[in-house]
């Protein structure tokens, strides 16, 4: 039986949360037991091994149970959050249904209420009809999503976890999934436990802090503690280097003082551009607006380094826009591009201050040095895969309703979105890019199509089979836009030579 706005009108968030707080009681109540066992059993003695393996077994699965009560307690709360959000959702559809005399009832279904219109609401009502169904049918995927996830829960709960043999040894319950997807390792990694995920943070966190679809604030976590190794390691290379140069005289060392020069000055790049980081965390840490905290995605120092870094939690923000700088960009020159997000940001707050928005500058590629190197494809062809899984796992740790997710790639940024959505597909909703190089400007809207004709994000996947080149073009924008209701119109493509680009939630300013 099919799930109708009935259905959804129907569900109580307050139960749902009070679900959630019986099974933390219950949880930590066990948490204390288990505590209390393992103060008791006896350490020594002969007699003492056979008893220790038996308690230890059951203080085992004492905590294995608290843990998925744990788990299960976090996917209740995601639940709830989630029920408010559409309740809000089908709220906002009733008011607009309203004001055109529409009513939508339990079954989905729009009925003229026959109250009398003006001419400029006859004019517009059957636009408003076709977004009040595209909102329904949205409203609709989002529940459904909300109870098959939350279904998964409650087995996963009732799933016996790993126990202590014979001998009390245990499996590994925190071994890392292979070859996963981004929305395998959410579903992995909302199944750990808070201590458990904790453990992995502080044991693995190049692991937790390179995966896509670990949620934003633990990935986060675990990049500070890889940035602040980074930097300790690059300080020490800068005072190696240091003392060799000083060491290098005569007039036969000057082309290793040079080359040691070299490396002096990449290395004093990245420890500038990691410093630069560094202040926008701590500025984003001592924020009270949610919206101006920083999150660290990604942090890699060999090459020319690279980084990923969000302005506002893309987990829960209404909008999420990735940045991708193009030519010449690399770690040590990072600044300037967060000070481009951070216009970004505050251009789209402004434009709609009700919603939130989070701009992650995308520096997680090895970007062209010079415009003589932006002619290869080379850069976008590695650049691909990465940008897919990342936008992948953007979907996949998401809370509540799903987020208007946008790429925009600026100079051969724009080859990279554009390689992407082509060889791999993109789980976004828009895809701009400005200045050039662009790719493909003659692309029609009939050489893109989509994998999915469901509510839920549509994946961009151009099927053109044109090459992607770099093409002059006007300094303006090219923007795709996907209509996720109607995937079968899929995309408009247009170039807009302006210094404002209004993408519908974003004012993107030059």
């Amino acid at each position: 039986m099919s799930m109708t706005i009935g259905d959804v009108r129907r569900w109580n968030a307050d139960a749902v949360d009070d679900a959630a707080e019986q099974v933390k009681k219950r949880s930590e109540a066990l948490d204390r037991v288990a505590d209390q066992i393992n103060l008791a059993h006896p350490r020594t003695g002969d007699a003492a091994k056979a008893a220790m393996i038996a308690v230890d077994r059951q203080q085992v699965a004492y905590e294995d149970t608290s843990h998925q009560g744990q788990a299960l307690y976090r996917e209740l709360g995601i639940a709830a959050d989630g029920i408010i959000e559409l309740k809000r959702a089908i709220d906002d559809a009733d008011g607009l249904a309203s004001a055109y005399h529409f009513r939508i009832a339990d079954d989905g279904s729009l009925v003229d209420d026959g109250g009398e219109l003006s001419q400029d609401q006859a004019d517009r009502r059957p636009a408003i009809a076709e977004r009040l169904r595209d909102d329904i049918t949205r409203i609709l995927g989002v529940a459904a999503d909300i109870d098959a996830e939350l279904a998964a829960a409650l087995a996963r709960a009732g799933e016996p976890l790993a126990r202590p043999d014979s001998e009390g040894n245990r499996a590994d319950r925190l071994d890392i999934p292979k070859d996963a997807s981004p929305q395998e390792i959410a579903d992995w990694w909302k199944g750990l436990s808070e201590e458990e995920q904790d453990e992995l943070i502080e044991t693995n966190p190049s692991f937790v802090g390179n995966t896509d679809g670990i949620s934003v604030e633990d990935r986060d976590k675990a990049n500070r503690t890889l940035l602040e190794e980074k930097r300790g390691y690059l300080e020490s290379e800068r005072d190696r280097v240091q003392t060799e140069l000083r060491g290098q005289r005569g007039p036969g060392a000057q082309g290793k003082r040079l080359q040691l020069q070299e490396q002096l000055d990449a290395i004093n790049g990245k420890l500038r551009g990691i410093k630069d980081i560094e202040a926008r965390l701590a500025r984003g840490d001592s924020a009270s607006d949610d919206s101006d905290k920083y999150y660290l995605l990604k942090i890699q120092h060999s090459d020319d380094g690279q980084a990923i870094v969000a302005r506002g939690n893309p987990d829960t923000a209404h909008n999420v826009a990735s940045y991708i700088p193009g030519t010449g960009a690399e770690l040590s020159k990072i600044n300037g591009d967060l000070d481009r997000s951070d216009r970004m940001q505050d251009a789209a707050e402004r434009s709609d201050p009700s919603k939130q928005t989070a701009v992650i500058t995308y520096l997680g590629y090895d970007a062209p040095d010079g415009l003589s190197n932006a002619t290869q494809q080379h850069y976008a062809d590695s650049a691909a895969n990465n940008l897919d899984r990342f936008q992948e796992g953007l979907r996949a740790s998401h809370e509540g309703l799903p987020s208007n997710n946008t790429v925009l790639g600026h100079s051969y940024g724009s080859i990279v979105a554009a390689k992407t959505a082509h060889a791999e597909g993109l789980a976004v909703d828009n895809v701009g890019w400005w200045r050039r190089p662009v790719v493909c400007t003659t692309t029609r809207a009939n050489s893109v199509s989509t994998t999915s004709t469901s509510p839920s994000p549509t994946r961009t996947r151009s099927t053109t089979s044109r090459s992607m080149v770099p093409t002059p073009m006007n300094r303006g924008m090219a923007l795709m836009c996907l209509n996720r209701a109607h995937p079968s119109r899929a995309i408009q493509t247009c170039s807009i030579p302006m210094r404002t680009v209004n993408t519908g939630t974003f004012a993107i300013r030059r």
